[in-house]
């Protein structure tokens, strides 16, 4: 009688430690979805504006995430050793501004401070040198020779050989800059949030 009784109650402890199991695997379940449904929400990258409803700011999204372990992932490689990556040979990020100095020659800026580069009209790009993971809004050049790249925090960045490798340029602000436009080789401007207004007549330097 008594082991029938013991059978009894440990069938029932073994049921109701495996149902607050099952519970805890849920919850668990519930909040790493609820994290993900807040990561999957559309970025809003115009910052300095009330934040539309449904979106996620830029910050917010990468907020607990190693901004150069995003670059490096997301960024491809030249080869493994093994493997090497034919098509995209692009990071795989947002892009926002592009331009194009003639029918074959253009660079596109992005995310994590993307700068890619192509010379055929956009049949292959290549994957320009900026050394910052800051957001890139707009890139602009005059003569195909200095390539000038703007973005959030007051980000300036200027090439002297064709859009291959950039260097920063201090700008003076922390402003977002959304607008770029070099007018000739040395006169330009940048404009951005709180009616920032900035200008070069030495090619961006």
């Amino acid at each position: 009688m008594l082991n029938t009784v013991k059978s009894h109650y440990t069938g029932k402890s073994i049921i109701i430690i495996y149902l607050l199991l099952n519970c805890l695997s849920l919850c668990d379940f519930i909040i790493a979805r609820q994290e993900d449904t807040a990561k999957s929400k559309p970025i809003q990258y115009r910052r300095g504006i009330a934040l539309q409803e449904g979106y996620i700011s830029y910050d917010e999204y990468y907020s607990d995430k190693d901004m150069l372990e995003e670059k490096r992932r997301l960024f491809p490689i030249e080869s493994t050793g093994v493997w090497t990556e034919l098509h995209p040979r692009i990071p795989r990020v947002t892009y926002f501004g592009v331009h194009f100095v003639n029918t074959d020659i253009g660079w596109a800026v992005g995310n994590l401070g993307a700068v890619i580069k192509t010379t055929n009209g956009g049949d292959d790009w290549t994957i320009s040198e900026t050394n910052t993971t800051t957001l890139l809004l707009k890139v602009h050049s005059f003569d195909g020779q200095i390539v000038i790249a703007a973005g959030y925090n007051g980000m300036i960045l200027r090439s002297s050989d064709g859009g291959e490798t950039f260097e920063q340029i201090p700008s003076g602000t922390t402003n977002d800059l959304w607008g770029l436009q070099m007018l000739n080789d040395t006169l330009g401007f940048a404009c951005g949030l709180n009616q920032t207004l900035l200008k070069t007549t030495d090619a961006g330097l």
